[in-house]
C-alpha cells in the first residue's frame, strides 16, 4: 500500500518536473505568435500612424460635408415650400 503510494508520489512529482521543463517554451511560443498578430493588426512607423489619422480625418471631413449639403438642400426645400404656402393662402384673397 505505501508501496502504490510512493509509486504513484514519484510519477507525479516526474510529471510537474517534464511540464515544468516544457512549459516555458510553450509560453514563449505563445509570446511570439500573440505579439505576430498585434503587430500585424496594428502600424509600425511613425508614417504610418499619421497616414490613418489622415485617413480617418478625411473620411470625417467627406461626412462632415454631405451632411452639410443634405441641411443645405432641406433649408431650400422648406423655404420653396413656405413661398408656396404663402401663394397658396394668398390666392383666395384675390379672388374675392
Amino acid at each position: 500500500m505505501v508501496q502504490s503510494v510512493l509509486f504513484f508520489a514519484l510519477g507525479f512529482l516526474c510529471a510537474v518536473f517534464l511540464v515544468s521543463l516544457i512549459a516555458p517554451a510553450v509560453w514563449r511560443r505563445a509570446v511570439v505568435l500573440t505579439r505576430r498578430r498585434l503587430e500585424a493588426s496594428m502600424p509600425l512607423t511613425p508614417a504610418e500612424i499619421l497616414a490613418e489619422k489622415d485617413r480617418v480625418r478625411a473620411e470625417f471631413a467627406m461626412t462632415t460635408r454631405r451632411l452639410e449639403m443634405n441641411i443645405k438642400s432641406l433649408k431650400e426645400n422648406a423655404a420653396e415650400q413656405l413661398v408656396e404656402i404663402g401663394r397658396a393662402r394668398e390666392a383666395p384673397k384675390g379672388l374675392t
